[in-house]
């Protein structure tokens, strides 16, 4: 890729992909670790937000703090949002699968768990900043009290949960959702329950390639819809998945198998090749996943700046590597000379016709 871009704007497309960077290492690593006893301290505080500040710092070294004062603003780490529990808790699926405590299935427990009081949290899709290259920070938020929520635990471990984030995330996707939906991945069934009650829904198939998560499902999970009728359930992977011929395409695809971004990204750009199974698609957290594609991307757009040529995409192990070598093969010949074209290269629209046509390596 040629690279005919000022010094300041690739100053300023390298400071915005460190700050982003810098923020989610700092909230992983500083702010979602406080200790019930720290966050205890808060209760009686009379500037929740300061407290909040005053606990980081005190569990930081001296780079941290730096890095800190350099992203608290702007990036969601200098004031946190205080989250209503009643929407989450007057959901009816949240209320059902509430009943559930205490069930077994094979080496799966239904259980009620807790979010301390306080403790911060990731509640919804990640937000871009549009004037500085699309930087991207996460929504963080809190409750004033405990916050019990249903989950299965598999071997001592919690394999999935209905939390504020899950909920606020499915929203969108739940309200698109009509005619005859195809869900990829059951997980707890909250997509897939919340679409099946709208009226505008004939069908929900789910397609599951575990077979012990969809017998937990039928099992367990199905006799608590109101409209187990509208449920078909199939043992596939979404990667081969096709229709039978003859077959309709779908109305509406909601794409969940994945736990985050990171291992989103390699099923998001495989499966956005395989939407013909559905006239619309649409994929949980896709923001936070596009944010993760385009950090890989401005990755690369820094290299060519800096002159790498053909031999520093030859070799690879992981899957950034994977990604910025296929990202080389893809734009090679490309030219960017002007800021526009670069803010057009980091669009969520170009990213997503990217995954498309890019062939990832390996």
């Amino acid at each position: 890729m040629e690279i005919k871009l000022s010094p300041a704007i690739l100053e300023a497309l390298d400071a915005s992909l460190y700050e982003s960077e810098t923020a989610d290492a700092l909230l992983n690593d500083i702010f979602f670790r406080f200790k019930e006893k720290e966050l205890k301290s808060l209760e009686s505080s009379g500037d929740i937000q300061n407290g909040y500040r005053q606990l980081a710092i005190s569990n930081m070294d001296q780079e941290q703090k730096e890095a800190y004062a350099s992203v608290q603003v702007g990036y969601g780490l200098d004031s946190f949002d205080e989250i209503d529990p009643k929407p989450l808790l007057d959901n009816p699926y949240y209320k059902a699968l509430s009943s559930l405590k205490g069930t077994k299935k094979g080496k799966s427990e239904f259980l009620v768990k807790e979010i301390p009081a306080y403790s911060l949290f990731v509640y919804d899709e990640v937000k871009t900043d549009p004037a500085n290259f699309l930087a991207s920070c996460s929504p963080v938020g809190y409750f004033k009290k405990p916050f019990p929520y249903p989950c299965i635990d598999r071997e001592g471990r919690t394999w999935m949960s209905i939390i504020p984030h899950e909920a606020n995330t499915m929203a969108k996707a739940i309200e698109k959702a009509h005619g005859n939906v195809l869900t990829y991945g059951c997980g707890l069934g909250y997509f897939a329950y919340m679409a099946s009650i709208k009226e505008e829904v004939s069908s929900v198939t789910i397609l599951e390639s575990d077979p012990n998560a969809l017998a937990l499902f039928r099992d367990v999970l199905l006799p608590l819809f109101p409209h187990k009728e509208r449920i078909k359930l199939i043992q596939g992977n979404a990667l081969k998945f096709s229709l039978e011929e003859g077959q309709k395409p779908y109305d509406y695809l909601f794409v969940d198998i994945y736990h985050d971004a990171e291992d989103g990204l390699p099923l998001y750009i495989e499966l956005r090749k395989k939407e013909e199974v559905a006239l619309k698609a649409d994929y949980w957290i896709e923001e936070a996943i596009l944010a993760y594609f385009r950090r890989h991307l401005i990755s690369y757009v820094l290299e060519q700046a800096d002159g790498y040529g053909d031999e520093a995409y030859k070799g690879y192990e992981t899957f950034s590597e994977r990604l910025l070598c296929s990202l080389h093969r893809h734009y090679k010949h490309a030219k960017i000379e002007a800021a526009e074209e670069l803010h057009s290269l980091l669009s969520s629209d170009n990213l997503r016709e990217l995954a498309q046509r890019i062939k990832l390596i390996g």
